[in-house]
C-alpha cells in the first residue's frame, strides 16, 4: 500500500532493525544541538499560526533540554507548520539513531527532495519501512505538512508501539495522554502541536520497558525511575480540565485542589484513567478567564503544582449538517405543509456540543422563524394556506456573537419531505454513577438511574430529537420481562417512555429500566418503523449475592429496654467472601431469590409481642458488622438469622429493664467552676455527670430523656454563702437549664442531687438516696485577676464588602493569682487593632474594608486587649482573602439519630432538605446559604451544589435520589439513612418518623 499525500501509512510495514546494533543511551551534545538548531531553522512555512501558551512552554522546556534551539535569533518558529522531513529527523533522534540517520548513505530516489541535508534522514527512514513517499510513491512529499493524526504515528513508533493500526493511533495516542481528548487530529500540526506532544511523549514510558523515553535518552531531569510529575495541564471542556502524569499514580492517595487566581474552584468530579496516569477534573461551575492552579498533594513529600490559562467559553462553529430542510411534523406525527425544519450544530472552542445553550440570530430568504433552540429551527411560511413545495430551495444564515466574538454559517438548502426516523441504535446502558452495577440486588428505586441511549437519525442523517416523534416513530420491544422492563413499556402497542438524560452537558435520548425481577438477559429492541431498520440490545442482570453463612455472636455490656441490642454478625457469601457492606444486607432483608427465597432474613422473638423490636438492620460500627435492633421489652430476645442457602444461627440476648438515673457522679471537665462577678454559668444535661443504675455513664440525650415526671436533678445551695445565686428554679428537667449567678466574691459550696418529684418536699424518700454530688463554685472579682489570656482568634477573611458573618469574637480569660481561671465579660476590657481596616465592636472583631489586605496575599494584624485595672495582651491574627470553601456539614442537631415529627393530622411525613435543617459552614465559621435553584457562601459566591442521597430504604422509595431535591415519605417508624455531600464534605445521620 503507497501513502496517500496525507497518510504515511505507518501501520502497514514491520520495521526493519536498525542499524547499529543495542541504541545507546543520547546525551545533550554540540551535534543534537547543531542538528536541531539546522532542522528547525532551514525552513521557512507557508502558513503560521498563533502559538499558545501552552505550546510556548512546551517549546521552552524543549529548548533547556537542548531538543529544540530555534533559528539564529533563538525563535523556536511554533506558530509554523510541521513539515514531513523535519518530522523524518525528530523521529530519529527519538529512535536515538540519529547519528546514523544523518550518516546514511542517499538511496532514496525521490527527485522532490531537494536540500541534501536530508537525503540521509529520509533513505534512512525509507529502508527501514518508515516512510513509503506520498501518491504513488514516485514522492517523498518534501515541505508537505504533517497532519496532528501523523505526528502521533511516529511519536507513538517512538514509543515502541510498532503494532497499532493507522486508524487506532488517535485512540492510543489520547489513551496515553499525548494529546487532549478533544484535538482535531486532522488539523494541520503546527511546531507548537508538536511541542507539546513530544514534551508529553519523553515523559511516557516506552512499550513494555517501564521507562520513560526522556530517561531512556539520558535527557536531564528524567534520569530517575518512577518519578511522579505532572506531565501536562489542559483544559479539554467548558468545566473539565486534564491533569497527565509521568506514569502511574496511586490515585486512591491523590487530594487535588483548584484555584483561580486566589479563589478556590469547586470540583463537582475527578475521573481517573483506567491506567492512573491521567484524570479528568470536572468543575461545578464553567471556567471562566484566568489562571487555574491545580494542587495535588499526598502523592509526594512536596504537592505537585501546574498552571493553565483559560478563556471564557465561546461559541466557535455553527454548522449545518444537512442540504435538506424537511417539512415539519407535529406532535401526532402529521406533517405541517407550511413549515420546515432546519438542524443546526452549535459548538464551543472544545468541540463540544453547545445547541441548547447558545441561539443563533436566522435570517432566511424565505418565511419566518417560528422556533428555534437545541439545535432545531423551524420556519413558517407566512400567510395562509401557503405551503412549502418540495425541492423548493431557499438560504438560511445562522449567525452568533457575543462581544469580539462571531460565528456563522450560510448555507442554500432544498426541502425535502418529512423527516421521519430512519435508523436508530441503542449504543449504551448508562448511569449517572459509573460503578453502578445492575444486578439482583439493585435497589429497586435505583432501577430507573440505568438508561439506554438512543441515537435515532432521520433518512437526512439528523439525529431526531423530538420525544413526541420518537415515540409515534419508532417500534419497542422487551425480550425477557421476566428479567426486567422498561419505564412505560406497553406491550400491546410496542411502545414505551422516551425521556431526555444530559451526559456531560449534552442532551441524549433515552429509555429508562424499570420492573427489575431476576438475573439473566432481556433484549431490547428498537426499531425505525418506516424503514425496519434497528438493532437489539442486551441487558444482562447480574446475580446477586448469595448468602451462604450468618453467625451471630453475643451482645457485649448490658443492654435495657429502648436502647440499642449490637449483635455481632458475619455474613459469608458462597464464594467465600466476607460481606460487610450494609446497604447490600439491608436489602437483602426485604428480598428474595430466583427461586423465591429469602436472600437473608433475621427474626428477632420479643418476650412480650405487644412490644416487638424495631429498627431492625445490619449497622457498621467502628469497622465491625452488627445485627441492630431497638429492644421495647423486658426479657430474652432470640434473634435468628436464616441464609438462602437454608443454613441459620441464633443468640440470645437478656434485656434488662430501663435504664434510669442513680447518681450524680460530677461535672465534666471543662466545666468551669469559677464565675465573673455579674455573670452566669449554665448547669444542663450536657455537662452535669450522671450515672443509670447499672452503673454505666449516662448519654446527655438518654439523661434528658429519663427526665420528667419520676426523675429530675435538684441543685441545693448551701446557706453558709451568698457569693452564687440562682435565677429561676433549681430543678433541672428535660432541655432546661439550672442559671447560676455570679453574685459576690467568694466561694458557695453546691450540691446536685436526683430526686423523685411525684413525692412531696416532706417525705424523706423524695431525694434518692446515694445520688448527690457536692463541689465548691466561686464568684471571682476584676482586683483577683493578675493575668489574662487571649483565645486563638482564628483566620479571617476580608470579603469585597464587610458582612457580620465573617466576624469574630474575642474571648478573654482571667487568671486569679492562684490559676484560677475565668472568662471575662466584654464590660471589663476593650479591644484595639494594629490594622486600621479591622475595628473592634466589643469583643466583635469585623473587617470593615477589602483594603485591609492587598488583592491574593496574606497579612497578619494585631489585636491588644486591655482590661479595666490595667491587664494587656496581645494575639495575632491571619487576615486572608482566599476564596470559602466548604468545610463542615451538619444534619440537624448533629446527632448520629435523629428523628422527625409526624403532625396529628397526617399520616406521615416528607424528609428533605428543609427537614434535614442543613447547618453547611465554610473554613471561617460562616454559614452557607441553601437556596432553591443556588447555594451561595455569605460573601456571595456560588457554593457547590448538595447532593443527598437516602440508603437503608427498605420499602420506602426515594424521589430525585442523589440531588439536592431528594426527598422519602416516612411513616411511623420508619427510618432511613441519609448522606449529605457538599463538594468534597460529607455528614450521614439515621432520620426515624415519629408521630
Amino acid at each position: 500500500m503507497r501513502e496517500s499525500s496525507y497518510n504515511l501509512n505507518l501501520h502497514s510495514h514491520t520495521p526493519k532493525r536498525i542499524r547499529g546494533g543495542e541504541r545507546k543511551v543520547m546525551k545533550k551534545s554540540l551535534s543534537l544541538v547543531l542538528a536541531v538548531a539546522m532542522v528547525f531553522s532551514l525552513l521557512v512555512p507557508a502558513m503560521a499560526f498563533a502559538a499558545t501558551s501552552q505550546e510556548t512552554a512546551a517549546g521552552n522546556q524543549l529548548k533547556e533540554l537542548g531538543i529544540l534551539t530555534g533559528n539564529e535569533q533563538g525563535d523556536l518558529l511554533l506558530d509554523q507548520e510541521l513539515t514531513r522531513q523535519d518530522m523524518i529527523v525528530l523521529l530519529s533522534r527519538l529512535l536515538n539513531v540519529e547519528e546514523e540517520a544523518a550518516s546514511h548513505e542517499n538511496t532514496h530516489g525521490w527527485p522532490d527532495v531537494t536540500r541534501p541535508f536530508y537525503d540521509g534522514y529520509i533513505s534512512w527512514a525509507k529502508e527501514n519501512g518508515l516512510t513509503n513517499g506520498v501518491g504513488d510513491g514516485s514522492t517523498f512529499g518534501f515541505d508537505q505538512p504533517l497532519t496532528v493524526h501523523q505526528l502521533l504515528t511516529f511519536l507513538l513508533r517512538a514509543l515502541g508501539y510498532t503494532d497499532v493500526a493507522y486508524f487506532d493511533v488517535p485512540a492510543k495516542a489520547k489513551e496515553l495522554g499525548l494529546v487532549a481528548a478533544n484535538v482535531d487530529v486532522n488539523a494541520v500540526a503546527t511546531r507548537g502541536t508538536m511541542a507539546v506532544a513530544t514534551l508529553a511523549t519523553l515523559h511516557t514510558e516506552v512499550n513494555g520497558e517501564g521507562v520513560t523515553l526522556g530517561a531512556k535518552l539520558g535527557l536531564p531531569g528524567f534520569e530517575e525511575q518512577g518519578e511522579v510529575a505532572i506531565k501536562s495541564f489542559e483544559a479539554v471542556g467548558s468545566k473539565k480540565l486534564q491533569l497527565a502524569f509521568a506514569g502511574a499514580v496511586e490515585s486512591k492517595d491523590a487530594k487535588i485542589s483548584l484555584k483561580r487566581g486566589p479563589s478556590t474552584v469547586a470540583i463537582s468530579d475527578t475521573k481517573w484513567s483506567k491506567d492512573q496516569t491521567s484524570v479528568t477534573i470536572e468543575t461545578a461551575s464553567k471556567l471562566i478567564e484566568g489562571t487555574y492552579t491545580v494542587t495535588v498533594e499526598g502523592l509526594t513529600d512536596e504537592a505537585l503544582t501546574a498552571s493553565l490559562t483559560a478563556e471564557n467559553e465561546k461559541v466557535a462553529s455553527i454548522e449545518i449538517p444537512s442540504d435538506v430542510a424537511p417539512i415539519a411534523r407535529a406532535a401526532n406525527g402529521d406533517d405541517v405543509p407550511n413549515q420546515v425544519v432546519v438542524n443546526y450544530v452549535v459548538k464551543n472552542q472544545y468541540g463540544e456540543d453547545v445547541s441548547n445553550l447558545y441561539v443563533p440570530q436566522v435570517t432566511t430568504s424565505v418565511g419566518n422563524q417560528n422556533d428555534i433552540g437545541n439545535g432545531v429551527l423551524k420556519i413558517t411560511k407566512p400567510g395562509t394556506n401557503v405551503n412549502f413545495n418540495i425541492n423548493e430551495q431557499f438560504v438560511v444564515t445562522l449567525t452568533y456573537v457575543n462581544g469580539l466574538n462571531t460565528a456563522s454559517v450560510s448555507k442554500t438548502l432544498s426541502v425535502g419531505v418529512s423527516a421521519k426516523v430512519s435508523d436508530v441504535s441503542i449504543v449504551e446502558l448508562y448511569n449517572k454513577d459509573a460503578d453502578a452495577v445492575l444486578s439482583e440486588d439493585t435497589d429497586p428505586a435505583a432501577v430507573g438511574n440505568f438508561k439506554l441511549i438512543l441515537e435515532a437519525k432521520d433518512q437526512y442523517g439528523n439525529v431526531v430529537k423530538d420525544l413526541k416523534l420518537l415515540e409515534k416513530d419508532l417500534i419497542i420491544s422487551v425480550g425477557g420481562t421476566h428479567v426486567i422492563s422498561l419505564a412505560g413499556y406497553d406491550p400491546s402497542k410496542y411502545t414505551a417512555t422516551i425521556e431526555e438524560v444530559e451526559i456531560d452537558g449534552v442532551k441524549k435520548q433515552a429509555l429508562a429500566l424499570a420492573d427489575l425481577k431476576s438475573k439473566g438477559s432481556a433484549v431490547i429492541n428498537a426499531v425505525a418503523k418506516f424503514t425496519g431498520r434497528g438493532n437489539p440490545f442486551t441487558v444482562v442482570v447480574e446475580e446477586g449475592l448469595t448468602y451462604d453463612v450468618v453467625n451471630l455472636g453475643s451482645v457485649a455490656g448490658i443492654v435495657a429496654v429502648g436502647e440499642e441490642a449490637l449483635v455481632p454478625a458475619t455474613v459469608i457469601d458462597s464464594k467465600g467472601n466476607t460481606i460487610t457492606d450494609t446497604k447490600k444486607l439491608n436489602a437483602a432483608l426485604s428480598a428474595k431469590n430466583g427461586i423465591g427465597v429469602d436472600k437473608l432474613k433475621v427474626n428477632v422473638t420479643s418476650p412480650d409481642s405487644t412490644k416487638p423490636a424495631t429498627e431492625q438492620k445490619f449497622v457498621l460500627k467502628d469497622g465491625a458488622l452488627y445485627f441492630s435492633f431497638k429492644a421495647n421489652a423486658q426479657g430474652i430476645h432470640t434473634v435468628t438469622a436464616f441464609t438462602e442457602t437454608y443454613k441459620n444461627d441464633f443468640t440470645t440476648v437478656d434485656v434488662k429493664a430501663a435504664a434510669t438515673p442513680k447518681v450524680v457522679v460530677g461535672l465534666k471537665s471543662d466545666t468551669n467552676r469559677a464565675i465573673f462577678k455579674g455573670s452566669t454559668l449554665k448547669l444542663n444535661k450536657d455537662n452535669i455527670l450522671v450515672e443509670d443504675n447499672y452503673g454505666r455513664l449516662m448519654s446527655a440525650s438518654a439523661l434528658n430523656d429519663s427526665l420528667g415526671a419520676n426523675v429530675q436533678i435538684e441543685l441545693v445551695l448551701a446557706s453558709t454563702s451568698n457569693a452564687v445565686t440562682v435565677t429561676g428554679d433549681v430543678y433541672l428537667t428535660q432541655n432546661d437549664d439550672i442559671v447560676l449567678n455570679g453574685a459576690n466574691k467568694g466561694q458557695h459550696a453546691i450540691t446536685l442531687q436526683l430526686i423523685d418529684p411525684s413525692k412531696p418536699a416532706t417525705d424523706k424518700d423524695r431525694v434518692i438516696a446515694g445520688s448527690q454530688y457536692s463541689t465548691t463554685l466561686r464568684t471571682v472579682e476584676l482586683s483577683e485577676i493578675k493575668s489574662i489570656e487571649v483565645a486563638d482568634v482564628g483566620t479571617m477573611y476580608v470579603p469585597q464588602t464587610r458582612t457580620a458573618d465573617y466576624d469574630k469574637e474575642v474571648k478573654v480569660t482571667g487568671v486569679t493569682s492562684d490559676g484560677v481561671k475565668v472568662e471575662l465579660p466584654t464590660l471589663v476590657y476593650s479591644v484595639t487593632t494594629s490594622n486600621p481596616y479591622l475595628e473592634a465592636s466589643s469583643n466583635n472583631l469585623q473587617v470593615v474594608s477589602k483594603d485591609a489586605i492587598a488583592s491574593g496575599s496574606e497579612a497578619k494584624a494585631v489585636i491588644t486587649v486591655v482590661t479595666n485595672n490595667g491587664l494587656s495582651a496581645e494575639k495575632e491574627v491571619t487576615l486572608t482573602n482566599v476564596a470559602p470553601e466548604v468545610k463542615s456539614v451538619k444534619i440537624g442537631n448533629g446527632n448520629a439519630e435523629q428523628t422527625v415529627s409526624i403532625a396529628a393530622s397526617d399520616n406521615d411525613v416528607v424528609v428533605d432538605i428543609t427537614k434535614l435543617s442543613l447547618e453547611i459552614k465554610d473554613q471561617y465559621g460562616a454559614k452557607i446559604t441553601i437556596g432553591a435553584k443556588n447555594n451561595t457562601f455569605a460573601n456571595g459566591d456560588s457554593a457547590p451544589t448538595v447532593s443527598i442521597t437516602f440508603s437503608d430504604l427498605g420499602n420506602v422509595k426515594a424521589s430525585n435520589n442523589g440531588t439536592q431535591a431528594a426527598s422519602v415519605t416516612l411513616k411511623d417508624g420508619e427510618s432511613v439513612t441519609v448522606t449529605v455531600k457538599v463538594g468534597t464534605v460529607t455528614a450521614t445521620a439515621k432520620i426515624t418518623a415519629v408521630k
